[in-house]
C-alpha cells in the first residue's frame, strides 16, 4: 500500500508545479493584468447586472487584496499568480453577464416563437374551416345545376278517424 501511496504522491505533486509553473508564464507573459482587471471591475461594478456578478467581483477584490498583501510582505512570486486569479474571475463575472443576457434573450425568443405556433394552429384550423365551407358550397352548387332534386313522396297527413265517443252508461 505504501508504493501506492508514493507513486500517486509523485504524479500529484508534478501536476500541480506544472500548473503553477504554467500560470507564472501566464502571468509574466500577460504583464500586469492589474489595469486590465481594475477596467473590467469598474465596469461590472457600474452595469445593472451587478447582482448577477457579485460573488465574482468579491472573489476577484480578495484575490488583488491578496496580491497586494504578498507585494508589500516581500514576496515577488505570488502577486503575479493572485493577479492572474483575480483576472480569471473577472473574466468570468464578464461571462457570467454575457450568459444571462443570452438567457434572456433566449427566453425572448422562445416567447416569440410560442406566439407564432399559436398563430400558425390558428391559421390552420382557420384554412380547414374554410375549405370545409366550400365543399359545401360545392356541394349544394352541384345539387342546384343538376335541376331539382326528385322529391319524395308527401307524407300523407294522419287520417282523420271517427271521434271515439264516450258511451254513457247511464243512457242506454
Amino acid at each position: 500500500m505504501p508504493h501506492l501511496v508514493r507513486r500517486w504522491k509523485l504524479p500529484a505533486a508534478g501536476a500541480l508545479g506544472a500548473a503553477l509553473a504554467l500560470a507564472g508564464l501566464y502571468a509574466a507573459a500577460a504583464g500586469s493584468d492589474r489595469t486590465v482587471i481594475e477596467q473590467i471591475l469598474r465596469n461590472l461594478e457600474a452595469s445593472p447586472k451587478h447582482q448577477v456578478t457579485a460573488d465574482a467581483l468579491h472573489s476577484a477584490r480578495q484575490a488583488l487584496e491578496r496580491a497586494d498583501g504578498a507585494r508589500r510582505s516581500g514576496d515577488t512570486r505570488h502577486p503575479p499568480l493572485l493577479e492572474a486569479l483575480a483576472r480569471q474571475w473577472t473574466e468570468m463575472a464578464r461571462d457570467l453577464v454575457r450568459t444571462a443576457d443570452t438567457e434572456r434573450e433566449s427566453a425572448e425568443l422562445e416567447k416569440q416563437a410560442a406566439e407564432l405556433e399559436t398563430k400558425v394552429v390558428r391559421a390552420h384550423a382557420l384554412v380547414e374551416e374554410t375549405m370545409a365551407r366550400q365543399h359545401r358550397a360545392l356541394q349544394k352548387l352541384k345539387e342546384l345545376e343538376s335541376g331539382p332534386a326528385p322529391t319524395s313522396p308527401a307524407p300523407s297527413p294522419p287520417s282523420k278517424r271517427a271521434p271515439v265517443r264516450a258511451v254513457d252508461a247511464g243512457a242506454q
